[in-house]
């Protein structure tokens, strides 16, 4: 918070998406807003893994508010809404004003998200809608996206000069800024603790964090925050250039009274604490800090829910706290505060690392089928493993990876849910919990008949939570897919026969995903890690230009002497995919020479992982999707939750 020359100011955004990112932990996001002095923060993903980000945040960051909402998405554009009280219309309805009419009075503020995205832009800017939106009282206001660089640089330079244009005709433009956050990268040699002047959050994450809103209001109290919105008393904050983007009498009055001093100050203040440390903390080990600061408290986790505090003297001193095990994952993020007395609040995100280190794969040859426990750190205790329907149950010693051979077929489509945990001999546990795809991938002898086929069309592989589900699946008969993988020395194999009896698909590259498309993940080295970095994904889809295959994501962490990770975001175009009607859809067959998965080098035995997803438009908007092998709460782009596809001759 500022107060400059009597007004009171506000920091903050509002579109964020960390239920997406990690719904169990959120304190990289919350050392992120603490790091750029927010003040509040508005969640879109709605449910209870926004209320417990929000649960969180009130025991850790006392003078941090988080304001719930929903990013609703239609065919013409999405809205990010503020206190929903109903649920939202069906995604079909192309009648944007008789959506608005019919829902504006079920939120306390309604703003039409990011006009840049490929669909408002079409439908909403160049039409000139926006304007018609705003004056008739329509929406409260817009997300401006104000970056000068990037995919968007020219729409964002257009955005601002329609809003200007307005301002000087004396038209009230009610704007707001938001990162549109959902996911963590993996950063190469980030300290383990976040977040520093010498490495901010900016870049650690999938989009941006380039900007923040300023606003003018009297509390940081929901109330006063939309009102002081919809008044058109906001301005946004350019953090890479420092540009302001508002009413012109506003901007004049930040510059007029120091607002950019007050800034530096604040970050002079932020950056003289400091918590240092060598190396990640090790669960159930005494961690190894150094904080600079002046006399406070520091806040140690035993929880997300509990503290324990420690109190500083002021200047410099080691803390040794015992760490403890938050969450069963290889590494996690602890949240950890120091605040004095006025109530000034650092807080960062400390690395930590599990001792116990194992994942659970399929292991699958001619001879045998068997679950692989892999160790991935020395480690003596008991193993207790259960697969689900009676497949298997086993307790035993550990000291090593292992294998646990099953008595079923080792062609089994069908996920296998399995529950795992490992005690070691001082009392320490972890667990582990997914599912086992049991999927064998045979060699190509040029005819898909001697191939099986997965059925992605049932109820089950119905992603609720997932981007692009709107309604209800309507079975088999409307929208579903039979799916084949299958390999030789020169190509991955992959094919899809959808039942789909309405074909949409108005866009190409990366939006795709938009409509009808489908999308493909593979993990070629089996890295399993929790974010981007080491995975290919694909659009796969039937433009007006014929079949597209869009690579989205490569393995940019792989990067080596050796190796030189392909771009992301990049069109093979028909190369390598072949797309025709059918009676009941479209039949897919992609043919993907392994340079085009590199560095991996096929063989039988290999295992890589895998994750399919299908969109269903029929011209109004999204309508369905469905995940195979399981859908996955938050984002799908987890490549240690996936399927595993195990290369056989």
């Amino acid at each position: 918070m500022l107060n400059l020359n009597g007004q009171t100011i506000f920091l903050g955004g509002f579109h964020d998406h960390w239920a997406r990112a990690d719904a169990d932990n959120p304190s990289l996001l919350l050392a992120a807003l603490n790091f750029y002095h927010y003040d509040f923060l508005c969640l879109m993903d709605g449910g209870q893994a926004d209320r417990r980000i929000q649960q969180i945040a009130s025991l850790w960051c006392k003078q941090l508010r988080i304001y719930l909402g929903r990013e609703e998405c239609y065919g013409w554009g999405h809205l990010v809404t503020l206190g929903p009280k109903a649920p939202q219309l069906p995604q079909d309805n192309l009648d944007w004003v008789r959506v608005l009419q019919q829902t504006k009075a079920n939120y306390d503020l309604l703003i039409l998200a990011h006009p840049c995205y490929p669909t408002t832009w079409e439908k909403l800017f160049l039409p000139q809608k926006m304007d018609q939106l705003l004056d008739e009282g329509l929406i409260d206001g817009v997300q401006l996206t104000i970056g000068t660089d990037g995919r968007d640089a020219q729409r964002n330079a257009a955005l601002v000069n329609w809003f200007e244009a307005r301002d000087r005709a004396g038209k009230v433009t009610p704007i707001v800024g938001g990162w549109d956050v959902h996911q963590a990268l993996p950063v190469k040699n980030l300290p383990p603790v976040l977040y520093t002047a010498k490495h901010p959050p900016d870049g650690t994450f999938e989009t941006a964090c380039d900007n923040r809103t300023l606003v003018f209001a009297a509390r940081n109290e929901l109330t006063d925050i939309c009102r002081a919105v919809r008044e058109g008393q906001t301005v946004i904050e350019d953090l890479r250039t420092g540009r302001l983007v508002g009413p012109a009498k506003l901007v004049r009055f930040l510059e007029d009274n120091g607002y950019r001093s007050a800034i530096r100050q604040m970050d002079a203040d932020r950056d003289a604490v400091r918590l240092e440390q060598a190396d990640s903390c090790v669960a159930g080990q005494n961690a190894q800090l150094h904080i600079t600061a002046p006399a406070g408290t520091i806040n140690w986790p035993v929880n997300f829910d509990q503290t324990t505090p420690i109190a500083a003297a002021g200047g410099s001193a080691e803390i040794t706290p015992r760490v403890p095990a938050l969450l069963d994952r290889d590494v996690t993020y602890l949240p950890v505060t120091w605040q004095d007395d006025s109530g000034r609040q650092r807080f960062w995100a400390v690395q930590s690392i599990h001792p116990i280190q194992f994942d659970v794969l399929p292991n699958l040859t001619e001879a045998q089928t068997s679950v692989e426990v892999i160790t991935k750190a020395p480690l003596h205790g008991t193993l207790q493993l259960e697969l689900e329907n009676n497949l298997g149950s086993f307790t035993q010693a550990i000291s090593g990876s292992v294998k646990l051979p099953l008595a079923i077929s080792k062609s089994s489509p069908t996920p296998v849910r399995y529950t795992a945990k490992i005690t070691t001999d001082h009392a320490i546990t972890r667990s582990l919990d997914g599912y086992l795809t049991f999927l064998p991938v045979r060699r190509f002898n040029g005819s898909w008949q001697d191939i099986g086929r997965i059925g992605v069309d049932d109820s089950r592989f119905e992603a609720v939570h997932g981007y692009g589900h709107s309604r209800p699946w309507p079975g088999s008969d409307a929208f579903s897919a039979q799916i084949q993988f299958a390999w030789d020395e020169q190509a991955l194999y992959f094919s899809a026969d959808v039942t789909d009896p309405i074909h949409y698909q108005p866009f190409e590259g990366h939006f795709t995903y938009n409509a009808d498309c489908l999308q493909l993940a593979i993990d070629p080295l089996l890295r399993r890690n929790d974010s981007v970095g080491s995975f290919y994904s694909f659009n796969l889809a039937l433009t007006k230009h014929g079949p597209e295959l869009f690579r989205i994501h490569s393995p940019q962490n792989e990067a080596s002497a050796q190796f030189s990770p392909p771009a992301n975001n990049v069109s093979l175009r028909d190369r390598f995919l072949k797309i025709v009607h059918t009676q009941h859809g479209l039949r897919y067959e992609m043919r993907l020479p392994w340079g085009e998965l590199a560095p991996v080098q096929p063989a039988a035995g290999l295992r890589m992982g895998v994750y399919f997803i299908m969109f269903n438009n029929n011209g109004q908007g999204h309508l369905d999707t469905l995940h195979w092998p399981v859908p996955l709460e938050g984002m799908w782009m987890t490549p240690s939750r996936w399927g595993v596809l195990s290369l056989i001759t």
